[in-house]
């Protein structure tokens, strides 16, 4: 009975480590290391586990061990292929020689003409699509390990095959097939997990490229539509010349708007940092307040500059000029009535802080949570492309933006870079 629980116990072990890495590989190991190729990643995790399995055995007569470490040996051949299973062989046999005891012979014939099954049957396991067929194949496979180890039994040492033992075998058998079952059924699952995400990525970006297709067809058409008809009215000779003028103010303006929404969209499309440089964050924004200080003046707006000593990050310049100006923009534009637009550079352990407050009209936390998707816009004439344009930019330098804004109140946006030292 002691002998039985005692084997029992040891057995839970084995699965808990099975399991255990699995878990470690599917959830965390897998998506953090995916520049590592497939094959090295399988035979790493296999080989501790092989080792695992064999520093906790099953101890049973004149040094024959049992434990699960054909489960990973399995597994190994059938998604790293033949050169980890060679490898995962020699590890084995390694390691049961360290060990030690009569049994090592036996256990090498047996995990020989296991590799050589797996051969056979990974040919067939690879052109098994379902979930449910490739886990009734490792079945077999896994059950092949322990019919081997039975029939090498029977030929060394035949006077071992009594009824205790059998029993004992039968049991293991289920065991190991269980073991191997889930194994594989986990791999596939995640398999399955990741490549429904992937597709739910494409969609999700193929879904956004068609709202920004849709959202550029509507929003250039508009302009152009007013083009069109001031023209029309231009063809008249007839026109008074200060009506003239007007109108073709207007059609530039008009122009103006649809090489933003373009310039934008293009940002937008093409997010990739072809000119990334360590960047001084004060100079940049002192350059970025130099363009924007006539606009705000315009329109009745003081804008205040705060900043600490000179910090630097990475980036590109034109990009960060872009993001910075459509943000101050739109606080310019949120103050009808003129105000105060400032500008703090600070800092916070290891992260620059760009601080940028307005005095205008403020938002609710229904508009906040909008911020940075398409055709959201507080402007009654926006499409929502600038600030998401800035959004996609903070993020492609590794920062991050947050919100606050009080209705009637004005709102602060910060924006966090990563500091980079200057040596």
């Amino acid at each position: 009975m002691d002998l039985i629980m005692s084997s029992f116990q040891y057995l839970l072990l084995n699965i808990f480590f099975i399991m255990a890495f699995i878990y470690i590989h599917n959830r965390y190991i897998e998506k953090r290391v995916s520049n590592i190729p497939k094959e090295l990643l399988i035979c790493a995790i296999s080989t501790v586990l092989i080792i695992l399995c064999m520093t906790f055995p099953i101890p049973f007569f004149d040094g024959h061990i049992f434990d699960l470490r054909q489960v990973p040996i399995v597994t190994g051949m059938l998604y790293g292929g033949p050169k980890v299973a060679l490898l995962l062989l020699g590890v084995f046999t390694s390691y049961r020689f360290y060990i030690g005891g009569e049994g090592f012979y036996g256990a090498v014939l047996t995990n020989v003409l296991l590799f050589a099954s797996l051969l056979y049957i990974r040919h067939y396991f690879n052109k098994l699509k379902s979930i449910e067929q490739r886990v009734k194949l490792s079945i077999i496979a896994g059950s092949l390990g322990i019919i081997w180890m039975t029939i090498v039994i029977a030929i060394l040492y035949g006077e071992r095959m009594v009824e205790p033992f059998i029993i004992f075998l039968l049991i293991f058998l289920i065991i190991q097939c269980l073991a191997t079952a889930i194994s594989v059924y986990f791999f596939e699952k995640n398999k399955l997990d990741t490549s429904i995400n992937k597709e739910l990525k494409k969609l999700e970006r193929l879904e956004t490229v068609s709202e920004i297709a849709a959202s550029i067809s509507h929003e250039v058409r508009n302009p152009l539509t007013t083009i069109g008809g001031f023209l029309q009215l231009l063809k008249d000779s007839k026109l008074p010349e200060e009506k003239r003028q007007t109108y073709i103010e207007l059609c530039l303006e008009e122009l103006d708007r649809a090489t933003n929404i373009i310039t934008n969209y293009l940002s937008l499309a093409k997010p990739s940092l072809d000119n990334m440089k360590v960047l001084e964050l004060n100079k940049e924004i002192e350059y970025v307040i130099s363009v924007i200080e006539p606009y705000a003046t315009l329109n009745g707006v003081e804008v205040k500059l705060s900043q600490l000593d000179s910090m630097h990050v990475l980036g590109e310049s034109q990009k960060l000029h872009q993001c910075l100006i459509n943000l101050l923009k739109n606080g310019i534009e949120s103050m009808s009535q003129g105000g105060t637009l400032e500008v703090t550079i600070n800092k916070s352990g290891e992260n620059a802080l760009v601080i940028i407050s307005d005095t205008g009209e403020g938002m609710d936390e229904e508009q906040i949570s909008k911020l940075g998707t398409l055709y959201y816009s507080t402007k009654s004439k926006g499409t929502g492309l600038g600030t998401m344009v800035a959004y996609s930019i903070i993020k492609s330098f590794r920062g991050k933006i947050g919100v606050q804004s009080e209705v009637g109140k004005g709102t602060q946006f910060t924006i966090q870079f990563p500091i980079i030292d200057q040596v």
